[in-house]
């Protein structure tokens, strides 16, 4: 069934349009499956249509904050002969601003769709996520990063397996880490 999902999810990214939506659709998906729920065509569905409005302003923002980090990167890669220690202190902020981006990235639509919150607290939970276990989030991403590197030499992992398999395990790794954050807060007053 993911296979088919991943499939559908490329289809989709063809035509930019549906592409978050059919993202968000593919993450209900993981999310249900991480939560032990049915999972099926139906589910991603719901996703595609409960979350379209909501995904295509998500992807819209992410698309808007990648371009400023990329462009500010390029620039500051390039530094002029009066400031080049300037330069390569804002081109490692940028490399950092760039990670945190991607970061935020893996645990973006597992908040979308678990969480009824406004745009700012989705991006602003997704970062807090991010950082509030940041050896187990770089491993994730480089152990992710690598998997996807393995499916553009094969593209049948490409186009089968790794959407599925990105939402799967970003669903699962956002349970864990909000498990983690709820086991280490204090329990709420008795009134």
């Amino acid at each position: 069934m993911l296979g088919l999902l991943s499939f559908v999810w490329w289809v989709c990214m063809l035509f930019i349009i549906p592409g978050p939506p059919a993202t968000a659709g593919l993450y209900l998906v993981g999310n249900r499956l991480a939560k032990g729920e049915h999972i099926g065509f139906d589910v991603f569905k719901e996703g595609f249509l409960t979350y379209f409005w909501r995904s295509l302003l998500v992807g819209l923002i992410s698309v808007v904050l990648l371009f400023v980090v990329v462009t500010g990167l390029l620039f500051y890669l390039n530094p002029p002969p009066q400031f080049p220690a300037l330069f390569t202190l804002l081109t490692v902020v940028m490399l950092y601003l760039l990670l945190a981006w991607l970061a935020m990235q893996l645990y973006l639509f597992p908040v979308l769709v678990e969480q009824k919150v406004t745009l700012g607290i989705l991006f602003r939970n997704a970062l807090l996520i991010a950082f509030a276990s940041p050896l187990y989030t770089l491993t994730l991403l480089a152990m992710l990063g690598i998997f996807a590197t393995l499916s553009v030499l094969f593209p049948i992992l490409l186009v089968l397996v790794l959407p599925g398999l990105l939402a799967v395990v970003s669903s699962i790794a956002f349970q864990d880490r909000l498990a983690n954050i709820r086991t280490r807060m204090p329990p709420a007053p008795e009134s």
